[in-house]
């Protein structure tokens, strides 16, 4: 199953979010890893809570940099859409473009 991401005005409300499909795969419910929420554990969080959170962290940077790459590298591409990521609290709300 696809991410099923949408995001009308969470960011911005002249974005319009009508148009956007995530090609990623769902993991965590409906939602894929870059798109999924983050938090990070309560300071009172077990070790293995934290170490959970740690390993998804990775994970997802791992999953963003490999799309980057492909994005990047395909001539076919000419933006990058990261509407709506969720990078360890870090969220990229909108369109980036490489040079052609």
């Amino acid at each position: 199953m696809k991410c099923t991401f949408k995001g009308p005005h969470l960011f911005d409300l002249a974005d319009s979010y009508g148009d956007y499909q995530c090609p990623q795969e769902a993991e965590f419910g409906a939602l894929c890893i870059l798109h999924a929420k983050k938090d990070r554990p309560d300071s009172g969080a077990s070790h293995a809570q934290t170490t959970q959170w740690m390993e998804l962290n990775e994970r997802c940077e791992a999953a963003f940099a490999k799309l980057l790459e492909t994005l990047l590298g395909d001539p076919d591409v000419i933006k990058c859409d990261f509407r709506g990521f969720q990078l360890t609290s870090l969220s990229l709300p909108k369109i980036v473009c490489k040079d052609l």
